[in-house]
């Protein structure tokens, strides 16, 4: 629920034991991103997948979380219900990050208090920032190191960059330099911002949105053109050739439109 204080960076990939990779083809995917994302099919829908029922009320706070977690707790699960998104089954999760959240905070509050730290308004509290540990190449080990981050962080910003994704690095602060810091752009990303902006995909209620149905028929059509210009502009046996391709073109045309109809008439949408 909340973006990881620390990501480890490297080229590597982890190997199960016995040396061999097997995490080979792709994990199912839950019916429900399905149904989001516009790919779901009656016929590939798995009957015993696991079904869970979302809360729509907040559920009760723990009685031991007390302060900053109790109130990170109903502001949490009130967002998260609203996207639809928290069942019975998350909350003890739910309670640990409440629970890590607060001593965050308290902790935030005591670097702030020793000089270690410049503001109580953290976008790590938020989930608006991360900070990020470079691999070194030469012992393969995590270090906090200048000389690393100034690798990192350029190369952090133009990926951002690339994305179209607005960033800060701590390490271009004039003051109080922080390397491994690394934040979406508050005039951007404020704290309104926690749950997703983007609307989930809508299901196509007509075949002709379909864009194989659409370019199937694009292509019967400029089949079809291709042959009466053929009979206009041609003579004899270029004639023929000419017309027997366009034919050939059209036939392939209503051939796939046909079988995407059939699998609109499946469900398949």
């Amino acid at each position: 629920m909340a973006v990881n204080e620390f990501c480890w960076l490297g080229g590597g990939k982890v190997m199960p034991s016995g040396g061999a990779d097997r995490n080979q083809g792709a994990k199912p995917k839950p019916t429900a991103l399905k149904v989001l994302a516009g790919t779901a099919r009656p016929d590939r829908t798995n009957d015993q997948e696991p079904q869970v029922e979302p809360l729509t009320q907040t559920p009760r706070c723990p009685s031991h979380l007390t302060g900053e977690a109790r109130k990170c707790w109903t502001s949490t699960a009130k967002k998260l219900i609203a996207m639809n998104v928290l069942a019975d089954s998350d909350l003890t999760a739910l309670e640990a990050y409440c629970t890590v959240y607060a001593r965050w905070k308290e902790s935030q509050a005591q670097l702030v208090a020793s000089g270690a730290s410049k503001t109580m308004n953290s976008r790590h509290l938020t989930g608006h920032a991360v900070d990020l540990l470079p691999l070194n190449p030469k012992t393969g080990k995590g270090e906090f190191a200048w000389p690393l981050y100034d690798q990192l962080g350029p190369a952090v910003k133009e990926a951002a960059r690339k994305e179209g994704v607005p960033i800060i690095w701590g390490g271009d602060w004039t003051s109080f330099k922080d390397g491994p810091h690394f934040e979406l752009d508050r005039r951007v990303y404020n704290e309104d911002d926690w749950t997703s902006s983007q609307q989930p995909a809508q299901e196509r209620q007509s075949a002709t949105q379909s864009r194989t149905v659409q370019a199937s028929a694009m292509q019967i059509a400029s089949g079809a053109g291709g042959a009466v210009a053929a009979v206009g502009a041609l003579d004899g046996t270029a004639q023929l050739v000419a017309i027997a391709g366009c034919l050939l073109i059209v036939a392939l045309a209503v051939w796939i439109m046909r079988e995407r109809l059939k699998a609109w008439a499946d469900g398949w949408r």
